[in-house]
């Protein structure tokens, strides 16, 4: 079955055409039926949500004592870095209460340590974010 091979090892490397994997093909594949099931006034609702969501997020985080956007002076669709005074507990805490919290960016870039990166999208409805928030403030 080629959509659960790890690469082409159907493919002789000398002969193969493309360095690209099948699981890379089917992503692009599944990106597109979404795509196309979607259509652009789909895509655009998607986009608009995600917008309100992530930005609703991103105010309620930033009422929390020593909470604040790492770059407040640039824009975001969906996902956004904040500064968060104790980034480790806060992680914890979250996942005590079975949610993924931001993703720790001073793993990469170590002048970005105590920032995490939100993510916040058409899926996360504003019940999401009243749990989010009330998990952290409990």
């Amino acid at each position: 079955m080629l959509t659960l091979t790890a690469r082409e090892q159907h493919i002789r490397r000398e002969k193969a055409t493309s360095n690209i994997c099948t699981n890379h093909s089917l992503c692009a594949l599944a990106a597109a039926v979404y795509m196309t099931y979607m259509g652009e006034a789909g895509m655009r609702q998607v986009a608009e949500t995600s917008f309100q969501r992530a930005h609703a997020l991103a105010d309620r985080l930033t009422a929390l004592p020593g909470w604040e956007l790492a770059f407040p002076e640039r824009q975001f669709l969906n996902e956004f870095p904040i500064i968060v005074p104790k980034p480790k507990p806060v992680l914890r805490k979250l996942a005590k209460k079975g949610i993924l919290g931001g993703l720790e960016v001073g793993r990469w870039f170590r002048e970005l340590r105590g920032v995490l990166t939100f993510t916040c999208t058409e899926v996360n409805d504003p019940a999401a974010i009243d749990q989010l928030v009330e998990a952290l403030t409990a």
